[in-house]
């Protein structure tokens, strides 16, 4: 009786034992903590804004964290790439934490030509449809250009957005927000020589095109009515043509808190083109008064008209040489097509 007894107690006591669910617990990412010299070195703008920041390495991809006593630590961005891929896609989860910002991205490869956004990816420098913000601090008010994508080995050539991304676009491999009002990127080593700013663009935003190497040509349409600060590279551009441009609100905030006045592209070995008599001319003309003009040379384009008119059955028609010419939305005038919106060219 003892030992019947003894071997149920055994058996219970092996029954409780197995019955027992092990906790399982998630495996972390492998990764590595980088360097706070060499994170500060690349992404000197993290440090100075967070408490706690660290950036991680996992694999090819670098990542920012932050941790502060009143937080658990905090997934913030993906902040570059340093593998031998040709094209990449951005990773859009990083140790079971969604990731949805671009920031500081540098890419330390030679190989990218490609960099694939995305839908999840809904914030890139924090610049979106209505306003431009990086992170916590208002965009406005960074005192450095900020392009997109950095790094002195990028042969970065095209941007593809996936066209379900609710924030932005890519056409011919140029980023802009998705409304494609606002042109935020032109890929450092895209290998047109000439571009012609989409006729939907009203602003180009700051260092769009500043890091644009193989870029000898660049006409900013009618609709562009505001320049944000070094958008245009100061070398290796050879013409830049302003097409009926006028430009209406391009402030600056300088150091000391004052508004500086309209940003106009300092390019001294570019021969500008702009339409005579305009604002933008005035500017240029009177820089060769300088020591240092602000271009290489100053070409006058003809005007052409400032208003269309609209007759009574709806279509506009504007003049050329006397002659009443007519068109719903495209107007070729020596060679050239100009779009036209309620009247606007």
């Amino acid at each position: 009786m003892k030992k019947l007894l003894s071997l149920l107690m055994v058996i219970l006591m092996l029954v409780t034992v197995v019955g027992v669910v092990p906790t399982v617990f998630a495996e972390e990412a492998e990764f590595t903590i980088v360097d706070e010299v060499f994170g500060k070195t690349y992404w000197k703008d993290f440090y100075k804004k967070y408490d706690q920041l660290r950036i991680v390495k996992a694999g090819d991809w670098y990542y920012a964290f932050r941790k502060n006593m009143f937080m658990d630590e905090e997934l913030l961005v993906v902040c570059g790439y340093d593998g031998n891929a040709t094209e990449i896609t951005i990773p859009t989860v990083f140790d079971d934490k969604s990731v949805q910002h671009i920031s500081e991205f540098y890419i330390f490869s030679k190989s990218v030509k490609t960099v694939n956004i995305p839908k999840e990816i809904i914030s890139i420098n924090g610049i979106e449809e209505n306003r431009e913000w990086l992170m916590e601090d208002e965009y406005s008010q960074l005192k450095k250009v900020v392009p997109v994508i950095r790094g002195g080995n990028s042969q970065l050539e095209t941007i593809v957005v996936d066209g379900e991304n609710p924030k932005y676009k890519s056409l011919d491999g140029v980023l802009f927000t998705k409304n494609c009002k606002k042109l935020i990127y032109y890929p450092t080593h895209k290998l047109d020589k000439k571009y012609v700013v989409p006729s939907t663009v009203s602003r180009i935003l700051e260092g769009a095109f500043l890091e644009a190497l193989n870029l000898k040509t660049l006409t900013i349409t009618p609709t562009v009515a505001e320049l944000d600060k070094d958008c245009i590279p100061k070398e290796g551009l050879e013409e830049l043509y302003f097409e009926n441009m006028r430009i209406k609100k391009t402030w600056d905030t300088a150091e000391d808190g004052s508004i500086e006045g309209n940003y106009i592209p300092d390019v001294p070995n570019t021969v500008v083109y702009c339409i005579k008599d305009s604002e933008l001319y005035k500017y240029y003309k009177a820089s060769f008064e300088e020591p240092d003009g602000m271009c290489k040379e100053l070409k006058a384009l003809p005007q052409l008209t400032e208003t269309l008119i609209k007759e009574s059955d709806g279509k506009w028609y504007y003049y050329c040489n006397d002659y009443k010419m007519y068109d719903s939305t495209l107007v070729k005038y020596k060679g050239k097509w100009f779009y036209v919106t309620n009247g606007v060219w």
